[in-house]
């Protein structure tokens, strides 16, 4: 069998990162659901973006948002993940979901799905599964 050839090392580095990966998955999870259950619909002006670059020259935007809160204060945060769609223009409107003590917002109705932390702990289960599998003698 193929997972019999893994060293009992290598078996257990990616068992121990499928732990990790697994954890980050949760805990997106648990964060996404978090916003849309706690969290206050807002729509907000775009004042700034920022753009990170990848080694492999893709950008990802991160915008940050101009709102004013339930206590009629004019409040500027961040989204909490880049996006690589561009359409965060500055002046432009979108909704978003805001916590009252978070430091960043989730833009809504897109980073609110768990996708993302569904793939991260399927992808934790299976390094995991292949790991164990491999420490088998």
């Amino acid at each position: 069998m193929f997972f019999s050839n893994i060293p009992f090392f290598g078996a257990a580095v990616l068992a121990a990162f499928g732990i990790v990966l697994t954890a980050f998955g949760n805990r997106s999870i648990q964060q996404t659901r978090y916003f849309r259950v706690h969290g206050t619909r807002h729509d907000a002006r775009v004042t700034s973006v920022s753009v990170l670059k990848n080694d492999e020259g893709r950008k990802s935007y991160w915008p940050t948002f101009q709102f004013t809160d339930a206590d009629g204060r004019k409040v500027n945060k961040p989204t909490n993940m880049a996006d690589t769609s561009f359409d965060f223009e500055i002046g432009s409107t979108h909704a978003f979901l805001d916590l009252t003590h978070a430091t960043a917002v989730v833009v809504a109705d897109r980073k609110t799905d768990d996708t993302l932390g569904i793939a991260l702990s399927a992808g934790g289960v299976v390094c995991l599964g292949i790991g164990l599998i491999g420490m088998i003698p």
